[in-house]
């Protein structure tokens, strides 16, 4: 699903309703980006931030399910903000009206995500956001309702912004470093390339 720092959890969300429908039994969801190929060395403000990863899930039908329904959508009105542009096809973004966005409106979509679980911000224990950079990720989280225990990803200081991979791979990374709880339930939202966001709460395993 070519839907880039949204695509994991576009493709998680359509993995869940394929299991949901019977299609399938057991799925596996990987989110992979090879930002290297389209990264523009030149532009100081993009090629800091950029990365290639890769990072996947399994899913399998349960009694009890574990992954909560999806919010999605996308913003025309921010549809040069992020691109791979041609002919160059080098990757290039708008910082400051994706800032300007992820402060403005990624709350309350992460508030209508956790309502669409039947749940309230004070049950997340963990929020998985798209991994763009710190700039972003910690006043979107300040700016949520959550515990002040809810553990936040900042893969990001580490793995940098691998697009669709960003919330597999640092589900990896924290589970390799403990820092999750076991049957956490957890907050994912990504957003970025397209411009498209989606967002559902899971069980962590």
């Amino acid at each position: 699903m070519g839907a880039a720092c949204s695509g994991f959890s576009h493709a998680l969300a359509v993995a869940d309703q394929g299991i949901r429908a019977g299609a399938s039994r057991a799925t596996l969801v990987i989110g992979a980006e090879k930002l290297s190929a389209k990264t523009d060395y030149t532009d100081r403000t993009t090629c800091i931030l950029t990365a290639d990863g890769a990072g996947a899930v399994v899913l399998r039908a349960a009694d009890e399910p574990a992954i909560f329904p999806v919010v999605w959508g996308t913003v025309p009105e921010l549809v040069d903000a992020v691109t791979i542009s041609p002919p160059s096809g080098s990757f290039s973004q708008d910082g400051r009206q994706v800032l300007g966005w992820a402060l403005r409106e990624a709350p309350g979509i992460a508030e209508r995500v956790v309502a669409a679980a039947g749940l309230q911000m004070a049950d997340i224990d963990v929020f998985i956001p798209h991994q763009a950079n710190l700039r972003m990720i910690e006043p979107l989280a300040e700016s949520l309702d959550l515990r002040e225990d809810t553990i936040v990803a900042d893969d990001v200081t580490t793995s940098g912004n691998t697009s669709a991979a960003t919330i597999p791979l640092a589900i990896s990374r924290m589970r390799e470093a403990g820092r999750l709880p076991a049957s956490a339930t957890a907050l994912l939202l990504g957003f970025g390339g397209g411009f498209s966001y989606a967002g559902q709460v899971v069980r962590l395993p």
